[in-house]
């Protein structure tokens, strides 16, 4: 793609001297006499006198280094970001799971306590039980 400039020849003075720039894509370049599409064809006569600006490319698969350079340091502070983002929360859910551990840990050594006093109870209920079985036991039999 270039710009270009007519101006249409004639008149010297800058009255009357009809300019325009537009931005057009090359289609051929041979023999020194360029080849494009212009929107404002209505306006290019034989006497118009073109300026070109710009440079010739024989590669348009050009590879812009600084842009991906950019793109990588942009690309390595998100990935950056996320990471702490997940390192954080990944701390925040192991303190809630130690934490919690530690409550159910407590829960169940009270189990476990209560459990045995139970035990303990129902052993000297069932000894209890089984003496009151025997005196009456022995008070039938007399």
């Amino acid at each position: 793609r270039i710009k270009i400039i007519f101006k249409k020849t004639g008149d010297s003075s800058i009255t009357g001297v009809e300019v325009f720039e537009e931005v057009v894509e090359i289609l051929e370049y041979r023999e020194g006499i360029l080849c494009f599409e212009s929107s404002k064809t209505h306006l290019i006569d034989l006497q118009s006198k073109a300026f070109v600006y710009g440079h010739e490319v024989h590669d348009f698969r050009s590879v812009d280094y600084d842009a991906i350079a950019m793109l990588n340091v942009s690309a390595t502070q998100e990935i950056y970001r996320q990471f702490q983002q997940l390192k954080e929360d990944r701390d925040k859910q192991i303190t809630g799971l130690e934490q919690k551990n530690k409550t159910l840990i407590a829960q169940l050594s009270q189990l476990r306590d209560e459990n045995s006093l139970l035990k303990n109870n129902f052993a000297a209920l069932e000894a209890k039980l089984n003496l009151l079985l025997e005196q009456a036991q022995l008070a039938g039999k007399e």
